[in-house]
């Protein structure tokens, strides 16, 4: 009995010191895992942190194309409406050229058709002098 005894305390000393050696893995687990969640928190912080770094600078990015897009675009509209100009301008100048030479060209013809028309009055009066045998002063023609 006394050998039985002694296995039964020998096996309670097994059993507290396996209980020990679960405790002790136990919380070396619970440490590891504790460390583990602790890095993985770390590392998402620096994920996070350089996520929005690149995102605060494409945002900048971004918004500079977006400025020099603008820039560009203003210029090529104030080409455009600068040559739109040019060619009214232009267009202007050459109506008002063929208004001017259209304008010559009746006050010509306006002319022209004075002088045919006191021409055909004289015409019709030296017709009549020719059909009158009488004698009619000079004065006339003048």
């Amino acid at each position: 009995m006394q050998a039985l005894g002694q296995n039964v305390q020998q096996l309670g000393q097994g059993q507290e010191q396996l209980i020990g050696r679960l405790h002790n893995i136990s919380k070396a687990q619970i440490d590891g895992q504790s460390k583990i969640t602790n890095l993985v928190e770390q590392r998402l912080a620096e994920v996070q942190v350089k996520l929005s770094d690149s995102l605060g600078q494409t945002l900048v990015r971004m918004q500079e194309n977006l400025a020099d897009l603008q820039i560009k675009t203003n210029r090529a509209m104030t080409n455009m409406q600068q040559r739109m100009n040019d060619s009214l301008q232009s267009n202007v100048k050459r109506t008002a050229t063929s208004l001017t030479a259209l304008q010559e060209r009746l006050a010509t013809i306006d002319k022209a058709q004075d002088n045919i028309t006191k021409l055909s009055d004289d015409v019709l009066t030296l017709q009549d002098i020719l059909s009158n045998k009488r004698v009619v002063p000079l004065e006339r023609f003048s």
